[in-house]
């Protein structure tokens, strides 16, 4: 593997790494051990979905162990009902942000492969995915505060597995990467089926690298855009966009602008399908007055401006302690955080903020039971009945 500068740099900092006990982790782990680095960290994540996951866990473990490294295997809860794959993803990368905070760590290793990198384009590509879902899976990428790597994107699988077994390191099959029910599997055996008539990856993982050439020369302009024609409301639950200037903007770049509002209010680190977006941007051209909600994002637009928020109905049955949504508690309660929803009506401060009161339901506010003690902004005659200090507007940090 060759090493970067930036890779290089940060040997003397802690930095986590999410191994599982299958080949691409553990390479991970011995490319990091060969590297040098002074302060791993491992976590394994048992998703309780297979009985198997006790015994993987336990033997990274003992791998850490002999190599005098600091392991955890964190527990997590996977709602089995909608994409599986994406709900344990989810819990995974909230398990391993957590570890980090609680821990001081800012940077997350991962074992994606250049095999990865190869499935990812293709099952985008049958999704009829634009630009951004065709360039592929990040190197390198910020959330919550956290930097997330990929320093194995450029190798293939079974290089790996080589080096692992020329120096006497093992892994553990993991029996779902056979499982059909899985899109990615079936990409993975697609490929594996034109490696074997002639066919190799290389030419998809150059279409990747076209790809995120062209997505960055779009961004500079999109975030001119961005900075000359869109505001964010006060208590930053709404943007505005002046709808003239997006009718000026070239097709591709202004479903990019979309794009990238999806991924912001609705919380997603990928956008949503390429022909949901353009049906939305089609709709916004074609009409003077509409709506139309898409991943968890809110549009509504008139001849004068364009609206965008969360979508309420999609925080309805969304709860947490700590982190919720877009946001974080400024301090540990007891209390629960949920969207103020159609309490938004008793609520008048987001009014003076030019707030729209679909936006306005998507307010933080914390609640003790069926109580609410405290909306995102607000000087609340409550404030005195909690455990820390409150001012408008500080309650409640982004993440």
């Amino acid at each position: 593997m060759q090493v970067k500068p930036e890779l290089d740099a940060l040997k003397s900092q802690a930095v986590l790494l999410a191994v599982s006990g299958g080949s691409d982790s553990m390479a991970l782990l011995w490319h990091v051990i060969e590297m040098g680095f002074e302060q791993i960290h491992v976590v394994t994540i048992d998703h309780g979905l297979r009985k198997e996951a006790q015994d993987e866990a336990e033997f990274v473990k003992s791998v850490c162990r002999a190599h005098h490294i600091d392991h955890k295997t964190i527990a997590v809860g996977v709602k089995r009902n909608g994409n599986l794959q994406s709900n344990a993803r989810d819990v995974r990368y909230k398990a391993m942000i957590e570890h980090c905070k609680a821990h001081e760590i800012n940077h997350v290793f991962l074992g994606h492969t250049a095999d990865d990198q190869a499935e990812t384009f293709m099952l985008r590509a049958f999704r009829g995915s634009g630009i951004d879902g065709l360039a592929g899976i990040a190197e390198k990428r910020e959330e919550r505060s956290i930097t997330f790597w990929r320093p194995l994107l450029s190798e293939r699988r079974d290089a790996l597995r080589a080096k692992l077994l020329e120096n006497n390191w093992s892994w553990i099959e993991d029996p779902s990467n056979e499982d059909e029910r899985f899109d990615r599997v079936k990409m993975r055996k697609l490929l594996t089926a034109a490696e074997d008539v002639g066919f190799s990856p290389d030419g998809l993982l150059q279409t990747v690298s076209n790809m995120e050439r062209i997505k960055s020369a779009f961004d500079p302009i999109v975030q001119e855009f961005r900075a000359n024609h869109i505001s964010s409301l006060p208590l930053d639950v709404e943007d505005q966009m002046d709808p003239q200037a997006f009718a000026q903007l070239p097709k591709a770049i202004a479903t990019k602008v979309l794009g990238d509002l999806c991924k912001k209010f609705g919380r997603g680190e990928y956008l949503p399908r390429r022909d949901g977006i353009d049906r939305l941007y089609d709709m916004i051209m074609s009409t003077q007055d509409g709506g139309m909600t898409i991943a968890l994002t809110d549009f509504h637009w008139s001849k004068n401006r364009i609206r965008i928020c969360a979508e309420y109905e999609g925080l309805l049955s969304s709860s947490s302690k700590q982190n919720w949504h877009r946001w974080r508690l400024s301090e540990s309660t007891d209390y629960t955080i949920r969207a103020i929803g159609e309490r938004a009506s008793q609520h008048a401060h987001w009014r003076e903020f030019g707030i729209s009161y679909r936006a306005a339901k998507t307010l933080p506010a914390l609640f003790e039971g069926k109580k609410c003690i405290y909306v995102h902004g607000e000087l609340s005659k409550n404030s005195a009945n909690l455990n820390f200090e409150l001012s408008a507007h500080t309650a409640f940090t982004k993440l």
